[in-house]
């Protein structure tokens, strides 16, 4: 029954003793890397090396709890959707290879406004 399941990826532990859900996420082809995160608002990037194992290259408390990501596959956009707003994610080649850091544009305030401060 179990000899057809695959092995995860990458394994972290959850050092803050609360449950933390891991949120799915996207391959992202442009910088090579895995995006994830979890409920509480932390952003994990993983790239495979030469060696076929995945390691974490970035990671990152942002100010949102994170419910799901979605694409939008025509304006190769990322957004992040939380328990009170919608963030565009943005993530460079630079960023990645040198010193990894994701930003957060365009945040869809709870009463509709839209917050550049991030960008």
């Amino acid at each position: 029954m179990f000899q057809d399941t695959l092995a995860p990826i990458h394994e972290y532990t959850h050092s803050s003793g609360t449950g933390i859900c891991v949120i799915g996420g996207f391959f992202l082809e442009t910088p090579q890397v895995y995006l994830f995160g979890d409920l509480i608002g932390t952003l994990r990037l993983l790239k495979q090396h030469s060696d076929g194992k995945w390691y974490e290259e970035h990671f990152q408390r942002i100010p949102t709890d994170i419910w799901s990501f979605g694409y939008d596959k025509e304006r190769k956009q990322l957004f992040i959707s939380g328990s009170s707003k919608i963030v565009e994610l943005t993530i460079s080649r630079e960023q990645i290879n040198l010193l990894p850091r994701v930003e957060l544009c365009r945040t869809t305030m709870p009463d509709g406004s839209i917050n550049n401060s991030g960008c």
